[in-house]
Order: structure tokens, then C-alpha cells, then sequence
């Protein structure tokens, strides 16, 4: 049967016949260029493939990445003046305890907070500390509900490390001392009284004067009083 004959034929009996018997022939083109139509979608696939491996691989290793932040975990004892910046609250990790590298000094980031809200667990938050001289110092405190030093517990942070004002239990040393001022490159009298501010905490602002490194005395020690606070120069 040719072209004319198949296009001109109003019954359908002659066209089958002819496909019976012509199946090969007619099939070959075809399994020919759907060979090369899965050959080429096979291709396609591949790239996007490649192209979607290669995305998440880069959008895992973003240090700009919310999720690779919140994965970030720091000693408290080390945090900069870039960390702050960054992330003006930062959160304790109790549950994260005995993980390599943890304990109970580590913090990590909550750029996802304005407000550091006791109730949420223990924090730490951006503050502003202003000597008595003027200079100003960015650090952190500890939030709390309550204006207690020994709770808030506030530390400077400068590009040489932290300097505490709260030692606890045990009285500073000379050196400590030595070594306090000088990364803040103030003497007693520059220095303090010191006023600090952060706004980060709670429903309003906590502020207050630190008058000289601190520690509690022995008769704290012995009689467990919060008001037998020593002043250390």
C-alpha cells in the first residue's frame, strides 16, 4: 500500500493488514528516536541533578545561613566583640552537656530574639558599659529579674579578651587585677565608678554602677549573707 493508497482508503481491513504485516519497518524509525529522546533526558536529568547537589552543598557551608548560625556553639568565656555584633543574645546549652567539646559555659547564638526574656532559659546580652572618665566598652551581662551584681555578673569585651567584675567566691590577685586594667588601658581612677545598660533584657532596660571589682568576703562564705559583698581595686 503507498502514501496515496493509505490517505485515498475509506476502509479500515486493507490498513491493518498492512500494519500486520510491515510492523518492523514501521516500528524501527521510532524505537530509533525514542532511543535518542531517553538518552537526551537522561543527560538532563544528570545536570539537574549536579545543579541541585551543588546548591545545598553551598547553602550548607554559607556562614550567612540562619541554620549553620544556630549551629554555632562558643565558650561564654570566649565570645568577641564580632560575636555580639552578631548576635546581641546569646543562650546556655544545659541540654547540650557532655556533647564533645561542651559544658555548662556554652552558649550559642539567638539572632532570632530582640528581647532576652528570662523566663526562655539562662542568657547572656549586648551591654554598654561607660567609664568614669567617659570611654565607652561594649560586653555582656547576665539577665535576670533582679538587680543583683553577683547575678548579672557583667563583662567588658575588648580586642585583647573579657575582662569579669565579679570573681565569686575567690578574691582577685594583684596580677589579675594588673592585667584588667591594662587590657582596658584605665586605671582605678578613669575606670570606676562604671556604668553599664543593656537593652536586650526583659521588659525593660537593666542598668546599674559597678564601684570596683568585686568578691564576696570571708564572713560571706561562712554566713552565706548576699550583702557581705568586698569592693577590689
Amino acid at each position: 500500500m503507498t502514501e496515496a493508497e493509505w490517505l485515498a482508503c475509506t476502509d479500515p481491513t486493507p490498513m491493518l493488514e498492512f500494519l500486520r504485516g510491515n510492523e518492523r519497518q514501521i516500528m524501527k524509525p521510532n524505537l530509533k528516536r525514542l532511543r535518542q529522546v531517553v538518552a537526551w533526558l537522561s543527560v538532563v536529568c544528570l545536570g539537574l541533578m549536579v545543579l541541585w547537589l551543588g546548591l545545598g552543598f553551598l547553602k550548607g557551608t554559607d556562614p550567612e545561613n540562619s541554620q549553620d548560625k544556630m549551629r554555632i556553639r562558643k565558650q561564654v568565656y570566649e565570645l568577641t566583640l564580632d560575636d555580639l555584633k552578631r548576635s546581641p543574645i546569646w543562650e546556655f546549652c544545659p541540654d547540650e552537656v557532655g556533647m564533645p567539646g561542651q559544658d555548662e559555659a556554652t552558649v550559642k547564638p539567638r539572632p532570632d530574639l530582640t528581647v532576652a526574656d528570662p523566663g526562655i532559659g539562662l542568657t547572656v546580652a549586648y551591654t554598654v558599659f561607660v567609664a568614669s572618665d567617659g570611654t565607652q566598652f561594649l560586653g555582656y551581662c547576665y539577665t535576670c529579674n533582679e538587680n543583683d551584681l553577683s547575678l548579672i555578673q557583667p563583662v567588658i569585651v575588648t580586642n585583647h579578651g573579657q575582662v569579669a567584675f565579679w570573681f565569686g567566691m575567690i578574691e582577685p590577685t594583684r596580677a589579675q587585677l594588673d592585667e584588667a586594667y591594662a587590657k582596658l588601658k584605665k586605671d582605678k581612677a578613669a575606670l570606676f565608678p562604671l556604668r553599664f545598660q543593656s537593652s536586650f533584657v526583659g521588659n525593660a532596660v537593666q542598668s546599674g554602677t559597678i564601684p570596683a571589682f568585686l568578691c564576696y568576703t570571708k564572713e560571706k562564705q561562712a554566713k552565706r549573707t548576699l550583702k557581705a559583698i568586698k569592693e577590689v581595686y
